[in-house]
């Protein structure tokens, strides 16, 4: 086990509107694996609410853990204090079991609610026994079935076994908790189906003061400054490339496009990072599309979110795991506070194809078909005065039901019942 190390870093940003509700005496610890630096959409997530939750005057802490590498990075809390735990890596689970029960019993006494975000869930695990200790209040923040995801996927007995175990312990442990927060209306009745009778629905979303349309001056001026033509038609992907993210069905899709239909100013844009972010690059000159595929990297969200607002499409190209029937990801939001319409891959019934449908916000395809992707980006080429619609059903949408800081008001509101 390592050692139960904590570093602090708060800054506080004064720009924060602050909220109506009336929040100063309560104090609340977040404990979760994923936070800045660390990017994608559990660590956004907890990103912004803690954030949001302290402009209202809440008392917030997060209790996060650090690589070796990581320790002495510098990172912007915004009101938050962050407290690091050192750690032998997210392979580890007993190492994060162990660190976060000791790390909430340090830091969690005068804490009125502990929230464990999962996945992943060894922290979560620590933090409840801890909580029980304590006769602290926990609530578990489910984003996904994240059990389901590993036992489908992995082909080891032993991992099967323990994942099967940890369905059985997180059965008991969602049950046990205060309440249970889910991101989707099908997760909430999985919810309901594993036992779980406190849960509330608290969506996924984004942060419309960071994610929102540029003015055309300022998309072409960043345009330039990425290697894009004014003219270029450019779809944008931001996140992690590799796993169930399905990246090369994008890129063959261009291949029929590009090479096949001579539509040259079709871009995609690709910023994140992963492990098949070679693979990907390999494929593109396969296909002689080094033009037309560019990869960023990984960008900090305020650069994503100056790019994507001058990008023509989002997409989510999920693969065909069923497990996306009750996944909301966090990209859909960004892009759409960007003013983005989208292209999803996702399987039939989701929420996620109920909410692009049903907001008429973009296009739907099977996962894994270059052929039906390519159709979409020829669609959305074409009709532009179509795209214009979504563009701005999209924006509405965030504006409506999906800006974070609302979201945190829901949850505040919810906490107060349970003070």
């Amino acid at each position: 086990m390592a050692h139960i190390l904590i570093f602090k870093d708060i800054v506080r940003n004064k720009n924060i509107v602050i909220s109506r509700i009336e929040m100063r005496n309560m104090r609340l610890l977040f404990v979760t694996s994923f936070y800045p630096p660390i990017t994608g959409g559990g660590s956004s997530r907890i990103h912004d609410l803690s954030r949001s939750l302290a402009s209202m005057g809440v008392e917030v802490r997060v209790l996060t853990f650090s690589s070796v590498s990581n320790l002495f990075r510098k990172k912007e809390s915004e009101e938050v204090e962050v407290l690091r735990v050192p750690t032998l890596g997210l392979k580890h689970p007993l190492d994060q079991i162990l660190t976060s029960f000791m790390g909430v019993l340090l830091v969690s006494r005068t804490q009125d609610f502990v929230i464990a975000s999962v996945p992943m869930g060894e922290p979560c695990i620590g933090a409840f026994f801890a909580c029980s200790v304590l006769g602290k209040r926990i609530i578990v923040d489910v984003r996904d079935e994240w059990e389901d995801a590993v036992i489908g996927r992995t082909r080891h007995l032993l991992t099967k076994n323990l994942y099967n175990l940890y369905r059985k312990l997180f059965n008991a442990i969602y049950q046990k908790s205060t309440f249970v927060t889910t991101v989707t209306p099908t997760l909430m009745k999985r919810m309901e189906e594993r036992g779980v009778k406190k849960r509330h629905l608290i969506p996924n979303g984004a942060d419309l003061r960071m994610f929102h349309p540029l003015i055309e001056k300022r998309q072409i001026e960043i345009k330039k400054e990425i290697g894009l033509q004014v003219d270029d038609f450019v779809i944008v992907y931001a996140g992690r490339i590799g796993w169930y993210y399905r990246i090369d069905i994008v890129i063959k899709a261009l291949d029929l496009l590009v090479n096949k239909q001579k539509l040259t100013s079709i871009k995609f844009l690709a910023m994140g990072a992963g492990e098949n972010v070679q693979e990907y690059l390999k494929l593109s000159r396969r296909l002689a599309l080094q033009k037309n595929v560019i990869f960023l990297g990984e960008r900090r969200r305020e650069e994503v979110a100056k790019i994507l607002p001058c990008c023509d499409l989002g997409v989510i190209p999920f693969d065909d795991d069923p497990i996306w029937l009750s996944a909301y990801t966090t990209k859909i939001f960004e892009y759409c506070a960007s003013g983005l319409p989208v292209i999803i891959s996702v399987v039939n019934g989701s929420d996620l194809q109920k909410l692009v449908k049903k907001n008429n916000i973009g296009f739907i395809t099977t996962p894994v078909s270059p052929e039906e992707m390519a159709r979409a980006i020829l669609e959305a080429y074409k009709n532009k005065a179509k795209l214009r619609i979504m563009q701005v059903n999209a924006r509405n949408l965030a504006i409506k039901e999906f800006d974070r800081m609302k979201i945190a008001e829901k949850l505040a509101e919810i906490l107060k019942t349970y003070q």
